[in-house]
Order: structure tokens, then sequence, then C-alpha cells
């Protein structure tokens, strides 16, 4: 077979792919989900934003705040809101397009702006970190000043309950920094997803997006250098919206008060969870939602204060 068959052989099978198996294997995890949903139950709050409360989301990368609850913030801002957006690191390390360090920088910074400027209106704050070549303490004290600053009701952000190393360290700093909130404050902690479900073992709050979904996909739009990487994104909205039994695009989110928020980023290192990332590719979807169902129940126990050292 000559070259040129070949790779007219490839762009068939991808093609056929794309239309044909992919949304089969959709349609049964899905099919799966509702199952699931109606058998379950699961119990969560919904929690539309009121327009009383000051907003802060801490994202380790620029689009993991629109990934994890872009409809969110366009809802909290459109309901009066005040909402700060803090990017905390470069984006540098990706690799996507074969381009250098400094043009990724170049590029994840103004598609972050751009991003948000169709997100909602929101305050912006890049701290640009080095992406992989930060130390905590390099984030420790402008994050702490920017709460004391700010004194948020509402703090969205990553947790144990993920992958990636820098989502990790960014949710251990940000524990540490909620010190600077009195015990005494309303402040709530929502934990959001990043290509690891919470599941029905986490998950306690829900927020319908519909009125912002065309708003979060305009924004996602504008990462045009991670294009590739949100394959997975309707499939996964689309899983949410049948297993809580959802007409509409919904964001699910852990809701934890600082003090457990902080007890889960202090006690998680002991139950080592190994989680799985829902992929580009459906097949494995359902093992990003089965793998490491134990640690989830142990990590919440810990939160709510009923886990014990083994």
């Amino acid at each position: 077979m000559t070259a040129k068959r070949k790779a007219w052989a490839r762009r068939a099978l991808k093609w056929l792919a794309n239309r044909a198996l992919f949304p089969i294997v959709e349609g049964i995890y899905a099919a799966g989900f509702t199952l699931v949903g109606r058998l379950l139950r699961p119990g969560v709050r919904l929690s539309p934003p009121t327009g009383r409360d000051r907003v802060l989301v801490i994202a380790p990368h620029p689009d993991d705040e629109t990934l994890g609850c872009g409809g969110t913030i366009a809802l909290h801002s459109r309901a009066g809101d005040h909402v700060c957006v803090l990017i905390v690191t470069d984006g540098a390390s990706s690799r996507a397009g074969g381009l250098g360090r400094e043009e990724m920088r170049r590029l994840r910074h103004d598609e972050a702006a751009s991003a948000m400027s169709a997100l909602a209106p929101v305050e912006l704050i890049r701290l640009a970190l080095p992406e992989g070549r930060w130390e905590p303490e390099d984030l420790q004290a402008p994050l702490s000043a920017l709460i004391e600053r700010l004194k948020p009701t509402l703090i969205y952000t990553t947790s144990c309950v993920d992958f990636h190393p820098e989502h990790l360290k960014v949710a251990r700093v940000a524990a540490q920094a909620l010190d600077a909130l009195p015990e005494r404050t309303e402040a709530l902690i929502r934990i959001y997803e990043l290509q690891v479900p919470l599941t029905p073992v986490l998950a306690n709050v829900v927020v319908g997006i519909s009125a912002a979904e065309g708003a979060k996909w305009r924004a996602l739009a504008e990462y045009v250098t991670q294009a590739g990487s949100f394959e997975w994104v309707p499939r996964h909205a689309r899983y949410l919206r049948k297993l809580y039994g959802m007409r509409s695009t919904i964001e699910v989110f852990w809701e934890l008060r600082p003090g457990e928020y902080r007890l889960l980023m202090s006690r998680c290192a002991e139950v080592k969870p190994r989680f799985r990332s829902i992929r580009l590719r459906p097949f494995s979807d359902g093992l990003a939602w089965l793998m490491a169902l134990r640690a989830r129940v142990y990590l919440k126990g810990i939160a709510v204060g009923k886990a014990h050292h083994a």
C-alpha cells in the first residue's frame, strides 16, 4: 500500500470512528448513567447565584476556570456578585502545536484575557508563575493577601480529587492560605471537577448553567492552543445531565467549610488515591467514575471528621 493510500485509510478510519463508533460508545455510557441516576437518586442541592456573594475562583492554569466552573462564573457575574478569577500559572509547559515555552506563555496569557471577556465581567488576576517551576511560597503570600482583601464568601478551587501535580499543588497552598479567613466566616469552599469526576459520593451542589452555556463555550473557544484537549467536555456534560436527572447542562461541586477543606488537604496524602481522568476518547469513561471510589468515600469521611487512621 502506498503512503497516499495509507493516509487515506487513516482518514477514513478516523472519520468512521468519530461519526459511528464514538457516538455508540457514548450512547451506551449515557444510558448507563441514566439507569444509575434513577437507582441511586443522588442527593444534591440546586444553588443558583444570589447576587449577594463575593466570589474568588482559583485556577491552576489558564482554561481551568472555564472548564471547572465557567458557566457558574458567568451566572455569578450576571446576578451581580463580584467575581475575581485568579489564574496561578502561565500554562507554558503545554506542548500543544509544538510551540516553545515562551510562545505558549504569551499565547495563553492573551487567551485568558479573551476568554474572560467572552465569559463575563470579572476581576482577572494572572500571577503567571512558571508552570512546574514555582514554589508554594510564590503563591502563598499573594493568595493570602487576595483573600484578605476580597473577603470572599464563595471560593471555587481544586482539591486532592485530581491527578495533575499543578492542580494538587495549588490546592495545598489554597488550604494553607485559608488560615487568613477567621473561623466565624460564612465563606464556603466549592471544589470543581477537572477531568476527574467528583461522583455522587462527593458532589453535593449543582448549578444549572443552561443560560450561560453559550458563554462558556465561547470562552473555551478563545483557548485556541488547547482546543484539541476539550473533546471530553460535551460528553461529560451529557453524563452529568443523565446521572442527576437534569434537563439542562449543569456544573457540580463539592461544597465544604474552610476548616473541612483544610482538614481534607492536610490528611488526603494518607489515602494515596489513584484517580483516572476522562480521556479524549470515550472508551474508558466508566473507569474515571469507578476507579478510586473507596478513596472518595474515605476522603469524604476525612472532610466531615468521620475518617480515622487505619
